[in-house]
């Protein structure tokens, strides 16, 4: 019986790590297209509003990334399957 649970628990822990990634990659490229954008100057309520998206984004993904390398200590077989039914890695 602790075999099925332990096989549920990766599996639930492989589900999580792939949405995690998914919203990471979300994230990285949302942040990418903000850092890309053109400033007016850099006192403008624009540019203020661009640096504070930006760094939002980075806080979030600076804790999807934590999240997944919890995931990875906590269940390190869970990379024995392989990664191809993830999102791409950050």
């Amino acid at each position: 019986m602790i075999g099925v649970t332990e096989d549920a628990d990766v599996a639930q822990a492989r589900a999580l790590r792939a949405e995690l990634r998914r919203h990471a990659w979300d994230l990285a490229s949302r942040l990418s297209r903000v850092e890309s954008l053109p400033d007016a100057t850099a006192w403008s309520e624009r540019a203020r509003s661009m640096r504070r998206r930006a760094r939002d984004l980075r806080r979030d993904l600076d804790e999807a990334r934590f999240l997944i390398d919890q995931l990875h200590a906590r269940f390190p077989s869970i990379d024995a399957a392989g990664t191809s039914a993830d999102a791409p890695s950050y």
